[in-house]
């Protein structure tokens, strides 16, 4: 008789099947908009992995730029 899957072993898995989507996600996409992030790390990151970086720079409603990685800064849209 074989024995259930853990609970632990389920919720791997369903980690793995949630990291493989977003993978597909990222792959298929060119382009990112980034409204909040812990550090400056993020939109750098993805800008230098070749996405075109939109993030939300001000509180306003219109306050977006794009990221640029050569520089380190953002530009004003």
């Amino acid at each position: 008789m074989a024995d259930a899957p853990s609970p632990s072993a389920s919720s791997a898995a369903e980690a793995l099947a949630a990291l493989e989507a977003a993978v597909r996600v990222l792959a298929a996409a060119r382009s990112v908009l980034v409204i909040d992030w812990p550090s400056r790390d993020v939109p750098a990151s993805l800008t230098f992995a070749g996405f075109t970086v939109i993030v939300k720079a001000d509180p306003g409603p219109a306050d977006y730029a794009a990221w640029d990685v050569d520089c380190q800064r953002d530009w004003r849209m």
